[in-house]
């Protein structure tokens, strides 16, 4: 409604006094529309911080109207320790379910007022991706893994999800002596992501790939091939947000949720069974038919991005070498296919979608 205001206000001073006062008002107008990331999502290094709650009272509650229960955060700022008043409840689809995730995925709901100056400052309601499986090694990797897909489409579009990953300690407040560390992962509020890309949500369901930004739906087509995730729809919003700048502009299609992909290949994932696929690591495009021109266009970044898309992997401190190098090998599978024109078409032409 400001952005809004601001415009109207912006075209009287246009029409009333002319060029010099409606640039001043256009410099403010511009200064309203760039947003900056929050502090928590400004660094990749891992955020060590130590969660104190009734985990066993916590981790049962799963039902459909489910509670906050309280909690305190703590973290290292320098030399001094910070401490906050925070509420969490469990959350999720798939990974809520006990028989699923004996430790499923939070929700942290902060104080406004008692995270300024601290590294949660700006921050409301935040998701936390969790490791599922207290004794599951494997499980602990997909978690990471999840969390190096949305650093990846980071490298393809600005307009996606920040993450951070978090060492974390989890200390049962019913038993103190049972401490859990383990790796997880924020994921930055859509509400954020929208307002620094100055769009907003649109929580329309049935709304055709083909109705959206033709290219970024490319580019996002192209990344979900990338990482064999099948597990998505844009008509069904399934892990899918849709975003819109003009009111009469087509919207962006943003993707979360990659667990079920191949690139992840957790032990509980399946291919969607829209698709004809023996396993999650057999890639299968879903875009729509473009001509093969038009996907050079994304097909040209994903290339250029191709040395920090390796690197993103080979840098990465907390995954054992051995998952590095499958992640690698699926990686570069794909560059093998894009970077040939005979492929492209073969596998993202005459193999897409036609309804």
């Amino acid at each position: 409604m400001m952005i809004k205001t601001l415009r109207f206000i912006l075209l009287l001073l246009l029409f009333a006094f002319g060029g010099e006062i409606a640039a001043t008002a256009q410099d403010s107008l511009n200064q309203q529309d760039q947003v900056t990331v929050k502090p928590l999502f400004l660094s990749d290094e891992p955020l060590t911080m130590i969660v104190e709650a009734n985990f066993k009272e916590l981790k049962k509650d799963r039902n459909l109207e489910r509670s906050y229960y309280e909690a305190v955060v703590k973290y290292i700022d320098g030399k001094d320790t910070v401490i906050l008043d925070v509420k969490l409840k469990t959350r999720g689809n798939f990974r809520l379910k006990c028989e699923n995730c004996d430790f499923p995925p939070l929700k942290f709901n902060f104080k406004t007022e008692s995270v300024r100056n601290t590294v949660f400052e700006g921050q409301d309601k935040l998701k936390l991706v969790t490791h599922c499986q207290d004794k599951s090694d494997r499980l602990q990797a997909c978690t990471v893994k999840e969390y190096l897909a949305y650093r990846a489409y980071n490298l393809i579009s600005e307009i996606s999800f920040k993450v951070r990953l978090v060492n974390i300690t989890y200390v049962d407040t019913g038993d103190e002596n049972n401490a859990l560390r383990k790796l997880a992962f924020f994921i930055e509020d859509v509400g954020d992501l929208a307002l620094r890309n100055g769009m907003e949500e649109m929580n329309v369901a049935n709304i055709h790939q083909l109705h959206t930004d033709y290219f970024k739906m490319a580019e996002l087509s192209l990344f979900q091939y990338m990482i064999g995730n099948t597990d998505w729809s844009v008509p069904k919003l399934h892990n899918i947000i849709l975003l819109k700048k003009e009111t009469h502009s087509p919207p962006i299609a943003v993707p979360y949720d990659f667990d079920w992909s191949g690139l992840v290949n957790a032990p509980y994932a399946k291919p969607s069974p829209q698709v004809d696929a023996v396993n999650v690591q057999q890639r299968v495009y879903r875009g729509y038919k473009k001509p093969i021109d038009d996907l050079e266009i994304p097909i040209t970044k994903f290339i250029e991005a191709k040395t920090e898309m390796i690197d993103l992997f080979i840098d990465f401190d907390f995954l054992e070498l051995k998952e590095k190098q499958k992640c690698l090998k699926y990686i570069n599978e794909f560059y093998s296919i894009i970077e040939s024109k005979s492929a492209v078409r073969h596998e993202l032409v005459n193999a897409a979608r036609s309804k």
